[in-house]
């Protein structure tokens, strides 16, 4: 699982606990032959960005442009223009 899914410890909330961060989990997905354009790396993004804001605000809604804003330091140098199935899917 964590070979095809290294999002898993983020997404289980293991990060509360100090074990992992997106970054780190983004590293060994990138680490073990991940694509920096690879769908489930930019889903794992929008779920970490909506993760910081229900803790933060007590919602999960993020306008889209906010959203693109929020997960592009997340994605570090990969172009935002590779995440375009973000703005084709929430039209």
């Amino acid at each position: 699982m964590l070979r095809t899914d290294p999002y898993v410890l983020y997404q289980h909330k293991l990060y509360e606990r100090g074990l992992t961060n997106f970054r780190a989990a983004d590293r060994v997905f990138l680490d073990d032959g991940g694509s920096v354009n690879d769908p489930l790396r930019c889903r794992r993004a929008v779920m970490a960005a909506l993760y910081v804001e229900a803790e933060q605000n007590g919602g999960a809604f993020i306008p889209r442009q906010e959203l693109r804003r929020r997960i592009t330091p997340l994605l570090g140098d990969a172009n935002p223009d590779k995440t375009s199935w973000l703005r084709n899917r929430a039209s």
